[in-house]
């Protein structure tokens, strides 16, 4: 089962970079569906979201990449992309199991993320790849749905 068989009318969605790109074409027909259409603060909706939708992201920036490393303790593209998103597929997944309810959680994996290039070798969507992997199986124990979208 994938995103489409998730019910859609009356969810709680957050879409994290529904600003732009895939993550706007989701949420501009969502909007029109969701009893919530706004943003809103977390403590508004009083229950636990139904879904969640992780888009936002950068790409080998100038400012945090591998080969002009600026000799800071992080790479703010690995919190971006990896760290951010990790954190938020926690507290969803952890909120879920508490009330015994169902989710989805899709996450813009790419296809670039199934394989390697010398010229960004922290492209990040190799995690989400791997992370998505690794929580599918709470689909059937679960009913919690962790997706990899990875358009073309």
């Amino acid at each position: 089962m994938g995103f489409r068989d998730f019910p859609h009318a009356d969810k709680i969605t957050v879409v994290a970079g529904g600003g732009s790109g895939i993550c706007l074409a989701y949420a501009q027909p969502a909007k029109k569906r969701s009893p919530h259409p706004e943003a809103v603060k977390f403590k508004e909706f009083g229950d636990v979201l139904d879904a969640y939708i992780l888009g936002a992201g950068v790409f080998e920036t100038a400012w945090s990449n591998f080969w002009d490393d600026t000799e800071e303790d992080r790479y703010a593209e690995v919190d971006i992309n990896v760290n951010h998103p990790i954190k938020l597929y926690r507290i969803a997944i952890c909120a879920w199991l508490r009330k015994n309810k169902k989710g989805v959680i899709p996450a813009i994996a790419f296809l670039a993320g199934f394989a390697g290039t010398l010229s960004a070798p922290l492209y990040t969507k190799h995690a989400v790849v791997g992370f998505v992997c690794s929580m599918a199986v709470l689909d059937e124990r679960e009913g919690i749905k962790v997706l990899g979208i990875t358009p073309r």
